[in-house]
């Protein structure tokens, strides 16, 4: 029971940076809610992260 909790506290306090990134980089936000999964879905939403595209900053070099 008690990990439970633990894992829906953690993922109350990782989506909504999720989210925010999530806006700011164009892409679906409701994929933050995998955060909820505990470390497999932030692990998913931080390589949706790495390595899929950001509409809003295409075509601006680093």
């Amino acid at each position: 029971m008690l990990d439970a909790i633990t894992t829906i506290g953690i993922g109350a306090l990782t989506v909504y940076p999720f989210w925010r990134i999530l806006t700011r980089a164009g892409i679906y936000q409701p994929i933050a809610l995998l955060a909820f999964l505990g470390f497999p879905g932030v692990l998913i939403v931080a390589t949706v992260l790495a390595f899929g595209r950001w509409p809003n900053v295409e075509g601006r070099a680093p």
